[in-house]
């Protein structure tokens, strides 16, 4: 017998199977490596399981079709959950691992540790730069192992995994399949425009400090907003918008001048293996309602990934991965969060002469933040005082800050080149939206200050977060206090405006 140890996770294999340990932490094994224990095993408590495993577990598990919303996303690996009574019902056997288990060709098992008892537990330091206080999961920490069927004998760290929280047909063919030698990852075509030395502003925390945030396996374990409740605390992070924050911020380093391509390889890896699970996820099924910042940040570092690797198809995932599963619905194609939030406001001809122009000032800002159903931000064309209390919250609770979170994921696309690939639409609106402080043009891209002003009247929480929307770092959530005026900074010098 062997082990492998992963933070609190102990595996038993039966023998000395090779085992291929990725930059992230995830391991690769050979097909017949069998699994005899894993310490802390599953255990049921009154209130249900703990430290669950799956076994081949589909993204969109427990979702009636593909892209469809409805219905409860589930999952084997914890029975507690936020609304307090048992059973869970997000929680199900279909995907439930049983040990001993031997490992075929294609197979990814994820074991799990659950927190103690009561509800959530402290983040790791790093993760709390980015949100206070005690994470929401019941998942404390988690395990990937994939088996394929090539050689898997380089040194460790020197291939990536594809598509671990999914097990589709072509997920799982592509798992088993596809050898990805980090080699590959070609960091030559990372910008080098950036000159931090120069900024007047302020500065970002270290690359260093971004290599320890996406350091580990840290993907969604269950489709939807409810995955904050059952993702691995400590590895991750469960809201959408922190999640862009950290993404937006980290990307800022990988377009930087005054260091090395070198010197960013190592984040650039970990970026482009987040980037092939987010693949596996939506290649499965996974949606994306707009539902505040869910699943925000995603997309960007799956055209990451296949832009710096050479894959065209996941350089352009709206067509390759939305198009081969079909029409979903409701969403209409357009599933991933960013293309989900912002789209342009239907033809009313009968007010848009009277109510369209107070927002946006003239007829290039076209477009709506939908906060929590597809649509649902068309009140953004009339007046404020015309708005319900959900269509205040939508605006203070979620565009200010959902879309403060991906400016720099906005800028890094510019950078690369990668505009058409984001959205035409998603790109515009962050365009729009970074010239609120441009005293100038203030009238015709906006919500300039009479639009800033209305919304104070109408609610005086909606005060602009100085100025709203447009930081890397929403205060609450780095209260280190990088973020506004360096994002505007970098923006200003380096964006290339396509409207």
């Amino acid at each position: 017998m062997s082990t492998h140890v992963h933070r609190g996770i102990t595996v038993t294999f039966d023998g000395s199977p090779d085992v291929h340990i990725l930059t992230d932490k995830g391991i690769l094994v050979q097909p017949n490596t069998r699994i005899l224990s894993v310490t802390p095993a599953e255990s049921t408590t009154t209130t249900g399981v703990r430290n669950g495993a799956s076994i081949n577990k589909m993204a969109n598990e427990g979702l009636p079709t593909f892209g469809q919303p409805a219905g409860v996303a589930t999952q084997p690996y914890e029975g507690r959950h936020p609304w307090g009574t048992y059973p869970n019902p997000g929680y199900a056997t279909t995907s439930k691992l049983t040990l001993p288990y031997t490992m075929l060709a294609g197979d990814q098992i994820v074991f799990t540790k659950s927190v103690a008892e009561g509800f959530g537990t402290e983040h790791n330091p790093v993760a709390r730069a980015f949100w206070p206080g005690d994470g929401e999961s019941y998942i404390d920490e988690a395990l990937s192992i994939s088996c394929v069927s090539y050689d898997t004998t380089p040194a460790d760290g020197a291939l990536l995994g594809f598509g671990r929280t999914g097990n589709g047909a072509t997920v799982r063919l592509l798992r088993d399949q596809r050898q990805l030698p980090v080699s590959r990852i070609d960091t030559s075509l990372l910008p080098s425009t950036i000159n931090w030395g120069t900024l007047t502003t302020g500065s970002l925390p270290t690359i260093a400090f971004y290599e320890t945030v996406f350091a580990e396996f840290g993907v969604p374990l269950i489709a939807g907003s409810i995955t904050r409740y059952w993702s691995p605390n400590q590895q991750g992070f469960q809201y959408g918008e922190v999640n862009a924050h950290a993404i937006s911020q980290a990307l800022m380093h990988l377009c930087r001048s005054d260091i090395t391509a070198s010197a960013k390889a190592t984040l650039a890896e970990l970026l482009v293996q987040r980037g092939l699970d987010y693949a596996g996820m939506w290649m499965d099924g996974q949606y994306s309602k707009p539902s505040g910042g869910q699943a925000m940040g995603e997309k960007f570092l799956i055209i990451l990934a296949g832009r710096l690797l050479g894959i065209t198809e996941l350089q352009d995932p709206d067509t390759w991965i939305m198009a081969n599963l079909g029409t979903p619905g409701e969403l209409k194609g357009q599933r991933f969060a960013e293309s989900a939030r912002i789209s342009q406001f239907p033809v009313n001809t009968a007010t848009d002469a009277a109510d369209n122009f107070w927002w946006h000032g003239d007829a290039d800002w076209d477009l709506m933040f939908s906060f929590n159903d597809i649509g649902d931000g068309n009140f953004l064309r009339y007046a404020p005082t015309t708005w319900t209390t959900g269509n205040v919250f939508g605006i203070g609770g979620y565009m200010f800050r959902s879309m403060g979170a991906m400016m720099g994921i906005g800028l890094a696309a510019n950078l690369f080149g990668l505009d058409t690939e984001m959205g035409v639409d998603f790109m515009r609106f962050l365009e729009h939206y970074m010239l609120l402080n441009d005293n100038v043009n203030e009238n015709l891209h906006g919500p300039g200050a009479t639009a800033i002003a209305a919304m104070i009247a109408r609610d005086p929480v909606l005060g602009p977060p100085s100025p709203p929307g447009q930081n890397w770092g929403y205060q609450q959530i780095n209260p280190s206090g990088f973020g506004d005026g360096l994002c505007q900074e970098v923006w200003n010098l380096h964006f290339t405006p396509a409207v």
